[in-house]
């Protein structure tokens, strides 16, 4: 037996280790138990990333087959197994080192070994697996000599990294290994059976209950080793005894664009031109941005993982190679099954290193993806280049960087050329259908039938300015946010614009069953709208213009609710939400506004510029206005994220920063606070799909809008708060005598429409201050629908009768009218 100094690990394997071990070397542990605990939590936020983490290892190690058993129960382990080149003594001393990698130190800037571009670089790896379980083993196999180690987080606790503890690492002949250790190997492949020369084991044990079972989810980890990883006849990865296979298109696609082709080409320098004219203060114009800056040239490049082969890409100017292609299919790429699990196959799948970057983000933060084709899109993008702007996680790129900025170009591109492909194909099928039948454009048509109405309609959408002739307006399609009105006149162009993703129009164009001329019909009908807005414009008043604009909104909130009734917009826009966090600070931004705006939480509106989404209280003594924000990585918040761009600055009232996480305890939380801006409110992610599902079984009022967007509470506390002031209902005494009172100015005094001022003065509500009494008026509005409040003064009009009022408002808050069966509303 072996005599151990330093830490005598815990568990099995060790115990049986130091019985059979004549000699032992040591490697000191380098880590302590607060790196541990931060990085297993932080970069690897759930077990399965864990597990992905130790199979990139042995992509990297050059294995051809990868194993895998994941624990049944809390006795069980976690094993990985693979038989890629294996540790001697200098790779477990190295093993240990934590931001440092012999991958980075050896092999150069390419990172090639084994004919694979390396994906690890940052040394942290080794970290994953303590996100399973407190136990960490590795058994490693090179040539006659097996070592193991074992390290358990609880032997690091109240240690300094100067503190770094020896642990043992024990040698032990391949022969005497085999015959101690080979009861190990039952659910994957005993490698000396397989007579595999270098190999190595990753045990984790100790795990957490609800990281064992079906709670692991491994169905889910299958997809994500399939999809992230990259699997192919030179590495094969096998899952509890199954091989995870890629899988096969069943279908052909309509469209197929590589990068190489030269309409791509062309499509993305145009791109670049752009990105660099709005991008850059050096240039004015898109003709003074100089070749070196869109100039694309095709090249042979090193397959990702076999560098012994390459590839035809292009290598675009300060981003590098860019090898693949996009492709449109006839039916959506996801199945219904895929998207109750939240999975995804359309859309965008970026790869550094053939690693994919954008598991979550389908759109990859590119806000302006037009929904026409998108769900039976996708593009498999390598981007080599994005490499040196990876955070530690691999999951997402340095914000001060312009490669992650030209790569979404570069894609979105691609994507709008896919696009057009595939509208080319579909109008050349509707032209073979109905050769005989050109129609003109809408404008056109109901120009013969109303030629003067029709110049007065685009004359007002025109405001005025140069001339517009009615056949020359045409209906586009756009890509705006889902907040933005359905239609709008773009006077620039003299177009009437459909906002392709406005609610109810984005459902027409991912419904596969609506035929394409239904969707162009639909777009009609909203045009249509806009010019009878033009129209009546053109011919009313300059005082009128109010009523008008109130219109524009009833269209749209009315066009909002006939999307509803396709779907549950509730658990829609809580998916939505969930979503976004994964995503960038923009998406979360835009993602909430949208959900807000849909169920009307305020008015969403966007500051000029489109810098700033805010939301403004309108009917309220101050009409407040509070910008919405997010910051932080992938929707958590940290002490050293630039926490001034919270600050509501002269523009705002108040901040209201949305995250999913704030610090990784209530220190970090406290720090968080105390180091931000005055005026913010901190809310989660989960207090805004309470505030969704809260306002849609019963609409909050404005003043308790303003209540929850001005809380100064903790982040964790705030779905409490928004509890108690839904629960909150207007006082019974004061609502009878606010109906009383305003019944009798209404049925009394002909011509006199009852105000808030004037109940203010009556002698029947003079305990009450002018707040209690707006609040409530506000209150019957809002509850009832049956209580009309002007936005121009502070008048409003009772639509029926008291008893039908409060019959109404019984039944969204429980105030079922006179408490005493004898009592009349006069008693009030």
């Amino acid at each position: 037996m072996a005599n151990d100094t330093g830490v005598q690990p815990k568990g099995e394997i060790a115990k049986r280790a130091r019985e059979v071990t004549q000699s032992s070397s040591e490697v000191n542990i380098d880590i302590n138990f607060q790196i541990i605990e931060q990085f297993s939590a932080e970069l690897y936020d759930n077990p399965r990333r864990a597990i992905e983490e130790l199979v990139c290892n042995s992509y990297d190690a050059g294995a051809s087959d990868c194993y895998i058993s994941t624990p049944q129960d809390d006795s069980d382990r976690l094993l990985v197994l693979d038989n890629g080149e294996s540790m001697d003594m200098e790779g477990i001393e190295w093993l240990w080192r934590v931001a440092e990698s012999p991958k980075a130190r050896d092999l150069g800037p390419d990172r090639t070994n084994h004919n694979r571009q390396q994906i690890g670089k940052f040394g942290v790896g080794k970290l994953a697996a303590f996100a399973l379980g407190s136990r960490l083993t590795y058994i490693a196999n090179k040539g006659d000599t097996t070592r193991i180690i074992s390290v358990d987080q609880s032997q690091l606790e109240d240690r300094k990294v100067s503190d770094s503890p020896p642990f043992p690492v024990y040698e032990i002949s391949t022969d005497k290994a085999r015959e101690k250790f080979s009861d190990i190997f039952a659910k994957v492949p005993n490698p000396w059976e397989q007579n595999w020369d270098t190999w190595t084991l990753a045990l984790v044990e100790d795990i957490q209950p609800e990281n064992t079972g079906n709670q692991l989810m491994p169905w889910l980890l299958e997809r994500m080793i399939n999809s992230s990883i990259p699997i192919s006849s030179n590495f094969e990865v096998y899952l509890n005894g199954e091989q995870i296979s890629k899988s096969e298109r069943d279908a052909d696609p309509l469209v197929s664009i590589d990068v190489t082709d030269s309409d791509a080409i062309e499509e993305i320098e145009d791109g670049l031109k752009s990105y660099w004219k709005n991008n850059s203060s050096e240039y004015d114009s898109r003709e003074d941005v100089p070749e070196t800056k869109y100039r694309c040239q095709i090249e042979e490049f090193d397959l990702p993982n076999d560098t012994s082969k390459s590839i035809a890409g292009i290598h675009v100017p300060n981003l590098g190679p860019v090898i693949g292609s996009a492709e449109i299919y006839e039916s959506k790429l996801d199945t219904k099954d895929q998207q109750e699990r939240g999975f995804h196959d359309h859309g965008f799948k970026i790869t550094v290193r053939g690693k994919l970057l954008n598991r979550h983000s389908p759109k990859w933060g590119i806000d302006e993806i037009g929904y026409k084709w998108w769900k039976q899109f996708t593009a498999e993008l390598e981007i080599p280049g994005l490499d040196q702007t990876l955070l530690v996680q691999r999951d997402s790129t340095k914000r001060d960087r312009r490669e992650p900025e030209i790569a979404k170009e570069v894609a979105h591109k691609l994507y709008n050329l896919s696009r057009r492909e595939r509208d080319q194909l579909e109008s050349e099928s509707d032209s073979s259908d109905h050769s005989d039948y050109e129609p003109k454009s809408l404008t056109n048509r109901v120009g013969s039938k109303t030629p003067n109405q029709t110049y007065e309609a685009v004359s007002g959408l025109n405001n005025g300015k140069s001339p517009v002739e009615p056949e020359e307006v045409d209906i586009i399609q756009r890509t705006q946010s889902t907040s933005d009105y359905p239609v709008e006149f773009d006077d620039s162009a003299g177009n009437i614009v459909i906002n392709e993703e406005h609610s109810l129009y984005k459902l027409l164009v991912e419904d596969q069953d609506i035929e394409p001329n239904l969707r162009e019909t639909f777009g009609e009908v909203y045009a249509s709208s806009l010019l009878l807005l033009g129209y009546l414009r053109f011919n009313l008043s300059e005082e009128d213009y109010g009523t008008i604009d109130q219109a524009e909104e009833f269209f749209d909130y009315a066009l909002r609710s006939a999307a509803d009734s396709f779907r549950p917009h509730v658990d829609y826009l809580k998916t939505e939400i969930e979503t976004a966090v994964y995503e960038d600070d923009r998406s979360i931004i835009e993602t909430v506004a949208d959900a807000f705006q849909h169920i009307r939480f305020g008015n969403v509106n966007r500051s000029a510029g489109g810098e700033h989404r805010f939301i403004e209280i309108p009917l309220s003594s101050t009409n407040p206005e509070i910008k919405i924000q997010s910051i932080g990585d992938r929707g958590k918040v940290r002490i050293d994220d630039d926490l001034s761009i919270l600050a509501p600055g002269e523009r705002f009232d108040r901040t209201f920063c949305v995250a999913r996480e704030y610090g990784k305890d209530s220190d970090e939380l406290d720090q968080i606070r105390s180091a931000s801006p005055d005026g913010v409110t901190f809310a989660t992610t989960e207090a805004v799909k309470y505030i969704i599902e809260c306002h849609y079984k019963r609409r909050f009022t404005y003043s308790q809008v303003v209540d929850i967007l001005h809380y100064e509470g903790t982040p964790d506390s705030m779905i409490s708060h928004i509890d108690d002031v839904w629960g909150q209902t207007p006082e019974q005494k004061l609502v009878l005598k606010v109906l009383k009172e305003a019944h009798r100015i209404q049925t009394q005094r002909e011509n006199v429409t009852p105000s808030v001022g004037a109940l203010t003065i009556a002698d029947s509500l003079s305990e009450y201050n002018r707040e209690d009494i707006e609040n409530t008026v506000e209150a019957l509005s809002t509850l009832t629908n049956r209580v009309r409040q002007s936005s121009q003064s502070d008048e409003f009009y009772l639509n029926s009768s008291p008893d039908d009022i409060l019959q109404e408002l019984g039944n969204t808050t429980g105030i079922t009218g006179i408490e005493n069966k004898n009592a009349q509303l006069s008693d009030y």
